[in-house]
């Protein structure tokens, strides 16, 4: 479909494009009402819609929001997502998503390709490694709204709003506790940021904290793919015996534990104590499929981040200085909330 420009209503109109301009913006013009009904119901009649990036270039706005995510593989980023696209829609901003793969590189080329766009605002939730922190200082100090979202840089001096995730595995330790377990077991990606370092440190010190025996010999790390899981998860099952509960980094890793478990004829709770960071989808691909999910005979319970939250005061940051032209230092942290299962 062609795009309809201003010099098209212009010359169907007879009037000049500064005319067709002025009045489909608003600024005042001495026109006659008949030529200005004529070119408002052109443009109608056309399909017309203005360039939103020229229209930045000019006004230095294009109401519009870039968002740069690491995975799409898990229920929280699409919830996140969900809840950002949600709030800023209703304050007239659209948005921009890319996925940068947790890929520095990709990272950095998704986030050129937004700046170049005009975007009036930026919010990142970075790739795994420190390869970026030059240009999100370099962001910042621009004065460009910009906000770090679910990971963050300890000590870099860059604007976050994150989950308090080393509370909230001390919460989780807490429930493994409660049912029973004796020792801990940290089942969690092999490619680490901040925020998941945070939990781990939090299961350190929640297990100090009841008495519960946890060291480096329980920290089993895998790819994120279910064959990984599965196998790390066969190393928990040969090296731990009764009594030991499973803290999940993120329940992202809970299919391939449970291929594990079943293969063992092991049930959650009844033989196997687990917990961990927000909420299950399954995969469903197979018959064996079933057969996996048949290992939960209770819901388990789950470390639900806030992600409304997060997106409510995200965008409030972000729109905050779109309209006041400055934004304030910001380093947050959010509580969490334990769903027993």
């Amino acid at each position: 479909m062609q795009n309809i420009g201003l010099k098209d209503i212009a010359e169907i109109v007879d009037v000049s494009v500064t005319s067709v301009s002025k009045v489909l913006n608003g600024y005042p013009i001495r026109i006659s009402n008949s030529k200005r009904t004529n070119i408002i119901e052109t443009a109608e009649r056309l399909g017309y819609k203005p360039n939103m990036v020229a229209r930045g270039l000019k006004s230095r706005k294009t109401k519009s929001v870039g968002i740069v995510i690491p995975d799409m593989s898990t229920l929280f980023y699409p919830e996140l997502l969900m809840a950002l696209e949600t709030w800023l829609s209703a304050r007239g901003y659209q948005t921009f998503i890319c996925n940068s793969e947790d890929d520095l590189e990709k990272e950095k080329s998704r986030i050129d390709a937004l700046m170049s766009r005009s975007i009036d605002g930026l919010i990142v939730a970075p790739a795994a490694g420190d390869g970026n922190i030059p240009l999100f200082k370099q962001i910042q100090e621009s004065r460009a709204p910009f906000l770090l979202l679910d990971r963050y840089y300890a000590g870099e001096g860059l604007n976050y709003i994150v989950t308090d995730n080393k509370s909230g595995a001390i919460l989780g330790v807490n429930v493994l506790a409660s049912m029973g377990a004796s020792k801990l077991v940290y089942l969690g990606g092999s490619v680490r940021n901040q925020s998941l370092q945070d939990r781990l440190e939090g299961v350190y010190e929640g297990a100090a904290r009841s008495s519960l025996h946890f060291d480096d010999a329980g920290v089993f790390l895998a790819r994120p793919d279910r064959a990984s899981i599965k196998a790390t998860a066969d190393r928990i099952f040969e090296s731990c015996n009764e009594g030991a509960g499973v803290f999940l980094e993120s329940n992202r890793y809970l299919m391939g534990l449970l291929d594990a478990a079943g293969e063992r004829s092991l049930k959650i709770p009844n033989d196997l104590l687990v917990a961990g960071f927000d909420s299950f989808r399954p995969n469903i691909t197979s018959a064996g499929d079933f057969a996996a999910l048949g290992v939960i005979r209770r819901p388990i319970p789950i470390i639900k981040q806030d992600t409304e939250k997060m997106a409510e005061l995200a965008c409030e940051y972000l729109i905050s200085g779109l309209v006041g032209g400055k934004n304030q230092n910001l380093q947050m942290m959010l509580p969490v909330q334990v769903i027993n299962g």
